[in-house]
């Protein structure tokens, strides 16, 4: 099946039936795919209904962005830079962060002030109790990449006062913080299992 000359409503079925029959069983004790964190993402999306001003931003884009910056491309195709600039637009981002050396998942939070002289309100937050270096350094560059910090700017301390005691499920505390984060935008009480805190 060619998902390009595909109708629309058809491509988005299709798209759901791939994702979910190619992605890994999440286990314990083994680290999530970054393929399955981008599904896990889509499947929030669907099941959280969230603001316009609102982007999730998968380990893979943020990736790039840490390498090449949001306008990256040579030859951007209009998809990309309607991306582009939906992302310049969006007022909220939550991006989750896929470092390496250890292999390990993070989540940047960026929240945009109406005034746009303001600096925007930026939270980190990392599940392990003794992290490595790699993801703060990460979430610096995506931030100057994306042009919201400058050179001097250092990530701030996470927020988080509970750590994940195993060494997999960093990622399933970035689905479930954004998760809870959602939820509270839209006025909902908390009921995370204690753990995710």
């Amino acid at each position: 099946i060619d998902m390009r000359t595909c109708p629309p409503p058809r491509r988005v079925e299709l798209a759901k039936c791939l994702a979910i029959s190619n992605c890994e069983n999440i286990q314990k004790e083994t680290t999530l795919e970054v393929g399955t964190v981008c599904a896990l993402l889509g499947e929030l999306q669907e099941r959280c209904s969230f603001p316009e001003d609102t982007l999730l931003i998968e380990p893979t884009v943020a990736a790039t962005w840490a390498r090449y910056g949001l306008e990256g491309a040579v030859n951007p195709t209009p998809e990309e830079r309607a991306f582009v600039e939906k992302v310049k637009q969006a007022m909220h981002l939550y991006i989750v962060v896929h470092s390496e050396n250890p292999a390990h998942c993070t989540l940047c939070e960026v929240h945009k002030h109406e005034d746009s002289s303001e600096e925007p309100e930026i939270i980190f937050r990392d599940s392990l109790s003794d992290p490595p270096e790699a993801p703060a350094r990460m979430v610096e560059q995506i931030l100057r990449n994306l042009g919201l910090v400058d050179e001097t700017w250092r990530c701030p301390a996470r927020v988080n006062r509970a750590f994940q005691i195993d060494g997999w499920s960093c990622a399933l505390w970035c689905i479930r913080w954004i998760e809870r984060a959602l939820r509270e935008r839209r006025g909902e009480g908390r009921m995370p299992p204690p753990s995710l805190m």
